[in-house]
């Protein structure tokens, strides 16, 4: 675990702190190879390059996971986004009341095997 990251983590609002340490836990839990790190200010985690991060929108407040091969992950559930300049990032909105860990493990599990098929 970083240090640095786990207290940009820590220094969340209750709610949300809860939230983003599920998702780490999800995240952390899908790869052995999986490596968290604090880059841009903010925790990313590693696997063959970039693989996701967490972040906080400046619109509306609101915690994302940003997959950084979002593009190329079937959007099963609809819930991928993005903004107009971004190429290959997709963001998951954390909906704190119903985070269904199930779903978010479905995409991140999909950005793993997508690093892992890159780099065969």
């Amino acid at each position: 675990m970083n240090v640095r990251a786990e207290e940009w983590i820590y220094n969340l609002e209750p709610e949300t702190r809860n939230t983003m340490l599920k998702v780490r836990e999800l995240i952390l839990q899908a790869h052995p190879m999986i490596i968290e790190k604090y880059s841009y200010k903010i925790p990313f985690y590693y696997l063959n390059g970039m693989l996701c991060y967490f972040a906080i929108l400046k619109k509306g407040k609101r915690p994302v996971l940003g997959l950084c091969d979002g593009h190329l992950i079937p959007d099963t559930y609809h819930l991928l986004r993005a903004d107009e300049n971004q190429k290959y990032i997709r963001h998951i909105l954390l909906n704190i009341e119903n985070l269904k860990p199930e779903i978010v493990l479905h995409y991140i599990q999909n950005a793993v095997d997508i690093k892992l098929k890159k780099y065969k």
